[in-house]
């Protein structure tokens, strides 16, 4: 993930940059966004909201998902063909939205 300011009321597509596990081992992603003293947004791939095509990955970000502006924690975690359930760093670890 590049990008470190985005737009609210807007619908922001996301390239998640992953290491440390196989795009091909991943059954489902989650990106958590987190404020202080806000609800968690959290983006899923059983959801719809994380798509996997080929060696991407990206994340839809609604125009309605986040409406207060500010710095947000960025937080991804994996599960695996495993069940196991992995943390990954992000990149950036913070997002601004305006």
């Amino acid at each position: 993930m590049a990008i470190t300011t985005l737009f609210i009321g807007t619908d922001i597509d996301v390239p998640i940059d992953i290491s440390g596990i196989a795009i091909d081992d991943i059954t489902d992603i989650s990106l958590i966004l987190r404020k202080t003293k806000q609800a968690d947004i959290v983006l899923t791939k059983l959801g719809g909201e994380i798509t996997i095509s080929g060696g991407d990955i990206t994340a839809r970000i609604s125009k309605t998902a986040v409406t207060v502006p500010g710095n947000y924690q960025v937080r991804i975690t994996v599960t695996d063909i495993g069940g196991k359930i992995r943390g990954l760093n992000a990149n950036p670890a913070r997002v601004t939205f305006e």
